[in-house]
């Protein structure tokens, strides 16, 4: 018999595990998936560890390859197929695992204002909602605003001279 565990929630650059326990004698033949990639795995002890690594694709920047690769890796890992050194076993659970890709900030707009008008610019943001972001003027000695919304488009801020 045959059983997964593990998984978990974890952001890109993070990494998790997902658990196989064996019963039998080994070595076993473990086939497995998450719907979108396909594995096989000969163990030889009856507990095994699976890495599910995301930190190597650690980049400042969004990286179309990586944000694939978190979507391929996302999913409910499953057995497909167990055997032992004698015959096919049974197989139980499931692993969900779920890695999010880094949140992005784009801003545009701006201008030169003078005291007492505002400024509008627009951000755009990528990732899971709800996003926390700190405006600074590059030059300002003042404290960051910080701003929290749920909306991942068009968020109009209206900034005075005092930022």
């Amino acid at each position: 018999m045959g059983r997964i565990s593990g998984g978990g929630e974890v952001c890109q650059g993070e990494d998790t595990e997902i658990r196989f326990d064996m019963e039998g004698t080994g070595p076993w033949l473990v086939e497995f998936t998450n719907g979108q990639l396909n594995y096989s795995l000969t163990l030889q002890d009856k507990t095994h560890r699976f890495r599910i690594e995301t930190s190597r694709w650690h980049y400042a920047t969004p990286h179309p390859e990586v944000v694939r690769r978190c979507e391929e890796l996302t999913g409910s890992y499953s057995i497909t197929r167990v055997s032992d050194a004698h015959c096919e076993g049974v197989v139980s659970g499931s692993a969900q695992v779920t890695i999010h890709p880094l949140p992005t900030a784009r801003i545009e707009g701006g201008g030169l204002i003078c005291e007492g008008e505002e400024m509008r610019f627009e951000i755009t943001l990528t990732g899971t909602p709800s996003w926390t972001l700190e405006l600074l003027k590059a030059e300002s000695t003042n404290a960051p605003l910080s701003v929290t919304t749920d909306r991942p488009v068009r968020n109009n801020l209206a900034l005075n001279k005092s930022l």
